[in-house]
């Protein structure tokens, strides 16, 4: 249900860009790119400098 309010929400949801590590994991926006996906629409990226565990776990660490 949250992905279908985000792809109903389409001209909002694309300003906050998709966070990813530069192997392509997602670390921040599964929601929002599944919502891009049902819209079929792009979504604006970050790449953090880091491989997937490393670039998760420095998020972790910023969330605390």
């Amino acid at each position: 249900t949250k992905v279908k309010g985000i792809a109903d929400h389409g001209e909002t949801a694309g300003k906050q860009p998709v966070l990813i590590s530069k192997d392509n994991w997602v670390i921040d926006g599964h929601h929002r790119v599944e919502a891009a996906k049902l819209k079929n629409k792009w979504v604006r990226v970050v790449r953090i400098k880091l491989p997937g565990r490393k670039a998760l776990n420095a998020v972790k660490k910023l969330d605390k």
